[in-house]
């Protein structure tokens, strides 16, 4: 925050109300993503203790490939920011290409780190035959998950370099009560041993929800986003702007 004196007290204030709103609904968005994933635990908590504790290790596979995604997401945001407060639209607007391609390319290479392992990962993290068969049988959902939430993670720093941040809790607010909604259904089978699946499957369209609601925002000419473009075709010559 630039506390310049020729902001004034006034628009001191302003600026930090304004922080102080956005910590707000970030707090919430984070307390809902904790909350979704503590529901995702204490489902398949109900099932045997193997397939509980292979959701565990597979959890923080995904966790940790997460911290990954994670550099993109605070490059996307300081590029992002950079670009279009310096008003340089067909920088921001490759700049946002040239990430989400960035960010498909990670997660398609974690996915195949992931498939190609398979047989040696679950030896990694448990001697337990059941459990580590357990892991071998949900890495394909974790690796499925792992491009679109790739793109996802940059795609929250794109809204958050242009100070987007209720659209981007919101869109989290939306993705969890699709996630939730299916370990409801999952709840309803306690017992079969498909429990476990349909917290996957909340899990992989948590992300899905995501991109698909912060593409409609990407898509929006009366958003943040509507000056760069992002639908048009990069027809501007080397050098240019393409700024309107």
């Amino acid at each position: 925050l630039n506390l310049e004196p020729s902001l004034g007290v006034g628009n001191i204030g302003k600026a930090a109300q304004s922080m102080a709103g956005d910590t707000i609904i970030l707090s919430l968005r984070s307390a809902v993503v904790w909350l979704t994933f503590t529901l995702a635990s204490a489902l398949t908590a109900r099932s045997s203790t193997q397939i509980s504790a292979a959701y565990q290790v597979c959890q923080q596979l995904w966790l940790s490939t997460a911290l990954v995604n994670d550099a993109l997401a605070i490059a996307a945001q300081a590029i992002v920011a950079q670009a279009i407060s310096s008003g340089r639209n067909q920088a921001a607007r490759q700049a946002i290409t040239k990430l989400t391609m960035w960010s498909l390319a990670v997660g398609l290479g974690l996915s195949a780190l992931m498939i190609t392992n398979i047989e040696t990962l679950p030896e990694l993290f448990s001697a337990d035959d059941e459990v580590a068969q357990q892991i071998k049988t949900m890495i394909p959902f974790v690796a499925v998950s792992m491009p679109v939430a790739s793109i996802a993670f940059t795609w929250d720093g794109v809204l958050y370099g242009v100070k987007d941040f209720q659209y981007a809790a919101r869109t989290m607010f939306a993705a969890a009560g699709v996630a939730v909604s299916l370990f409801g259904v999952g709840a309803l089978t306690e017992g079969s041993g498909d429990d476990v699946y349909f917290v996957w499957a909340g899990l992989i369209a948590l992300m899905i929800t995501r991109v698909l609601v912060i593409t409609g925002r990407l898509r929006d000419s009366n958003g943040p986003f509507g000056s760069l473009n992002l639908l048009k075709l990069d027809t501007d010559p080397p050098g240019s702007d393409g700024d309107s």
